[in-house]
């Protein structure tokens, strides 16, 4: 199964998956000066053909500036589950046998259980500058990702190199 998990936004993180090649993974992110941001991700849609897209929902929420709440909204991320929800129609419209599956998750969504620390022993981790937008949102779509493959799908195996080495003294 080939899943492409996305975290949208300023900086959409994105993390690609095919369960059929368990050790291979790709990992990136559009920055928002790379415009025309919406072009590059229906185009990045149609090269990679995920059978399922795991995007993190947008979520209206009050940010504090200098103690004072405002409305924190930025609708890029609207704008690119808008392309997400477009390429799936025009998938199912098609006249090829295609199908592709959209699992909404809500922002945070299984963070606890995926953190930094997992993704490195998992050698997922992306490292970069929190301040270019980029490794901390790719890390939160493979978060997403990981959640979906254990919670949803049930495939437990990507736990194993967690799990403490159990062999006998």
């Amino acid at each position: 199964m080939r899943i492409l998990s996305i975290d949208p936004g300023k900086g959409s993180g994105w993390t690609f998956h095919n369960t059929e090649k368990p050790d291979e993974w790709q990992f990136g992110c559009f920055i928002a000066p790379e415009y025309p941001y919406h072009h590059l991700l229906y185009d990045f849609l149609w090269r990679l053909m995920p059978e399922v897209i795991v995007y993190e929902r947008f979520v209206y929420r009050n940010v504090k500036n200098k103690g004072v709440e405002m409305p924190g909204v930025n609708l890029l991320a609207v704008e690119m589950i808008g392309i997400i929800l477009l390429y799936e129609q025009k998938i199912a419209l098609s006249e090829e046998d295609l199908n592709v599956v959209l699992y909404p998750r809500n922002p945070g969504q299984g963070f606890k259980l995926w953190t930094d620390d997992k993704l490195k022993k998992l050698g997922l981790y992306q490292k970069g500058q929190k301040n270019t937008n980029g490794a901390p949102h790719t890390n939160d779509a493979t978060r997403h990702l990981l959640d979906f493959l254990i919670g949803t799908c049930k495939l437990t195996s990507y736990l194993e190199p967690l799990r403490p080495d159990r062999t006998p003294e």
